[in-house]
């Protein structure tokens, strides 16, 4: 069965990677922790970066957590994402 890998991560439009992650969270959704470890780089990466797009701070590995967890800007932003 012939199957379209996604473009590298570093040539995604938000769209796309908005895409992916949705499928990666589906597919986690339905098939639970099978789903999970089904999942590729690409699409973990997808899911990540599409938090970080939503707002939600990263903390580094070993450090406490911030007191806000997620990050809201004053504007919305131009383009509508």
């Amino acid at each position: 069965m012939a199957h379209d890998m996604p473009p590298p991560a570093t040539n995604w439009t938000m769209r796309e990677m908005f895409e992916i992650a949705s499928r990666a969270l589906g597919r986690v959704l339905a098939e639970d922790l099978r789903g999970i470890t089904k999942l590729s780089v690409d699409e973990i990466a997808a899911m990540a970066l599409t938090l970080a797009a939503f707002g939600l701070v990263a903390t580094p590995p070993g450090e406490d957590c911030p007191e806000t967890l997620i990050f809201t800007p004053k504007e919305e932003p131009q383009d509508g994402l």
